[in-house]
């Protein structure tokens, strides 16, 4: 088999691949976003329920991420650019112009 053969045969190979994950990685992304805006929009109402002091002791004690991470994801769930799951696409670059 020729070198151009061998090209050709590996082009060829690709087959279904890149259609099936990018399928995959946009579903993902469009969940990923509405999980962040959801999760955002409950700490909006547990912090008018608890409080602030109680809220960020809530975030410290019970959730299994950071202070940091519960205030980037009410941003997240404040921006209307960032809660249009729409723009689940381009969400990476949105949220790093966003924060």
């Amino acid at each position: 088999m020729s070198f151009n053969n061998f090209l050709s045969r590996k082009q060829q190979s690709f087959g279904e691949w890149p259609k099936r994950i990018s399928v995959v990685w946009l579903r993902t992304a469009e969940q990923t976003v509405t999980g962040f805006i959801e999760t955002g929009e409950l700490l909006i109402e547990a912090k008018v329920d608890l409080g602030p002091g109680n809220f960020i002791a809530m975030i410290e004690r019970e959730l299994p991420f950071t202070r940091f991470t519960a205030f980037r994801l009410v941003k997240i769930a404040k921006s209307p650019v960032l809660a249009d799951v729409a723009h689940a696409q381009t969400f990476a670059a949105e949220l790093d112009d966003a924060l």
